[in-house]
């Protein structure tokens, strides 16, 4: 998780920032860069390397604010408001039928920092890289399933749970919840409809595997605030979304990542995608009609690729896509 982005964004939302700093200077000598800091609202290096950022960060947590981003050491920071907040996001599906995406750079971008993470994994000491946590305070409150949560005009079937969710003020549908995935993907044309900058991507050297060990190179990653479209409460969160040039029925997809930060619990059975907010729980209903419709879609999609590979009568790939 970007959280130096996040910081700044509650801070800008809180008024606490009273003079942003001036567009750095052109520069001739400098090398140029695609990184974009969302602090000097420029490109030249990325928000989470701007030291004028960090340091505006430590003059307001000394005056008193944003005290839920500081770290209260180990033996006093809950283990689950760790977990979500010191990791990066992954990836998802692709237009084809791909059971199941993994890899990215979840919690590592690099062979040094994957071997790092390797070892703490099997039980070796490991240390954040950050120091300051996003204190999670939202209601403990137990999430269940019942009865009551059936829709009794439902149809008892298989389809997957798809949602609608506002993600950067838009209203994004056919978005696929799917605790398979180690990452949360954003296809192409959902990005270019959302119209977001390129220059809020970040680099990305960590492919993306498919159950059948395909690789694939996402276009980048970015950060965007994402509310969950419910019946009843509501919450948002920051979360890093790999860009994927692939076009599929669906718009995009939540995995692990997403769902760990929002401590979602999703029931296919249900049709509903449940979590805790400081109210109460919350609960998003999927769309049965539109989760049909996308598997439909999936279904003719690999239907064709398939036909596309088949040869002709004289020996030949018919390439039709």
């Amino acid at each position: 998780m970007h959280l130096g982005g996040e910081i700044l964004v509650v801070a800008e939302q809180q008024g606490l920032i009273h003079q942003w700093p001036k567009k750095m200077k052109d520069n001739p000598k400098r090398v140029k860069s695609e990184k974009y800091c969302r602090f000097h609202r420029d490109r030249g290096h990325t928000t989470e390397e701007c030291h004028h950022l960090m340091n505006e960060i430590e003059k307001l947590i000394q005056r008193g604010y944003l005290k839920e981003y500081i770290n209260q050491g180990p033996s006093r920071q809950p283990q689950d408001s760790i977990s979500a907040q010191t990791r990066n996001t992954d990836n998802l599906p692709t237009a084809g039928v791909i059971a199941v995406i993994s890899g990215g750079p979840t919690g590592a971008d690099s062979a040094n920092a994957r071997k790092a993470l390797a070892r703490a994994t099997m039980g070796n000491h490991w240390q954040a890289p950050i120091q300051v946590y996003n204190v999670n305070s939202e209601n403990q409150e137990e999430i269940s399933f019942n009865s009551q949560d059936m829709d009794p005009m439902r149809n008892q079937n298989n389809n997957a749970l798809v949602i609608s969710a506002t993600l950067a003020n838009f209203l994004v549908k056919k978005v696929l919840v799917d605790s398979g995935r180690s990452a949360d993907i954003m296809f192409y044309d959902a990005y270019v409809q959302l119209g977001i900058d390129n220059a809020q991507l970040r680099k990305v050297n960590t492919p993306l595997t498919g159950f059948s060990g395909e690789m694939i190179e996402p276009l980048g990653e970015v950060m965007l605030p994402l509310s969950l479209v419910l019946s009843r409460r509501g919450l948002q969160k920051w979360l890093s979304f790999s860009w994927l040039r692939l076009h599929p029925p669906t718009t995009s997809s939540l995995g692990r990542p997403s769902l760990n930060l929002f401590r979602a619990i999703a029931s296919t059975f249900h049709m509903k995608l449940k979590f805790p907010t400081s109210v109460g729980v919350g609960e998003v209903v999927g769309d049965e009609l539109m989760a049909r419709v996308c598997y439909v879609n999936t279904l003719k999609r690999s239907r064709k690729k398939l036909e596309g590979k088949t040869p002709n009568a004289k020996g030949k790939s018919d390439d039709r896509h």
